[in-house]
């Protein structure tokens, strides 16, 4: 069957017939006034919630509080959102005078301070508190650190056209002041694709996914594009 051209149709027109856009959604920014000292940001790689040896469950952020169901998610995944988050900071241009320090260049030094840490503490370390994303910052002289944590990364079932499941994405971004530990910005994107019958209220990840079914990492990806043009404008003010 050959659809008539979208753009020759008025909205209501076009919408009985892309049946597969919309998603059940939460995005959330919080922030306070950027302090006029932050000059280097110190990007941390997110980390999974869950490890592959865990059981799906409810978790509550230890940062922003924000409670997500939460599923294994891999490392590959992380990484990958990790390499998103930076290279978009940075092709963005839109931060004014701040740095952002690669996630390359934190790895390493978070990595020998959890080591510290379990070593002192005898036992296992969060890799997600504050105090060591503080101590991230001091050591590289970043006066806040950018982090994050996935929580979710459930793939679509089938094809863009014709899917039995739909793509399931959670994940928070946070910055923290080095000096204070206070929390300057959260961002929390947690979105799973339904069927435009399901769900006729989320017009704007309809239109953006073009009438098809995403892929996980198009679906976190169109949180992204929204933290970026906040984040980046909050940075510049």
């Amino acid at each position: 069957m050959r659809f008539p051209d979208k753009k020759a149709l008025p909205p209501l027109l076009l919408l009985p017939l892309l049946v597969l856009s919309c998603a059940r959604s939460s995005t959330k920014a919080e922030f306070s006034p950027l302090p006029g000292h932050i000059r280097r940001v110190a990007v941390m790689e997110l980390v999974p919630a869950l490890n592959s040896n865990e059981a799906p469950r409810p978790f509550r952020s230890p940062f922003t509080g924000a409670v997500f169901m939460a599923e294994p998610v891999s490392r590959d995944v992380t990484q990958k959102m990790t390499s998103l988050l930076y290279r978009g900071l940075v092709e963005k241009k839109g931060a004014g005078d701040i740095i952002f320090i690669p996630p390359g260049q934190t790895r390493g030094v978070r990595a020998a301070i959890l080591s510290r840490l379990r070593s002192a503490k005898e036992g296992r370390v969060s890799q997600v508190s504050t105090d060591v994303a503080r101590e991230v910052g001091r050591a590289l002289g970043a006066q806040a650190v950018l982090g994050g944590i996935v929580y979710r990364w459930r793939e679509r079932v089938g094809g863009p056209y014709g899917a039995e499941r739909g793509a399931s994405v959670g994940y928070e971004l946070f910055l923290i002041d080095v000096d204070t530990g206070r929390l300057l910005w959260k961002w929390r994107f947690d979105k799973t694709q339904l069927p435009l019958t399901e769900n006729l209220f989320d017009a704007e990840t309809f239109l953006g996914a073009g009438g098809k079914w995403m892929t996980a990492l198009e679906l976190a990806s169109l949180g992204l594009e929204k933290f970026f043009n906040q984040f980046l404008l909050w940075c510049e003010k």
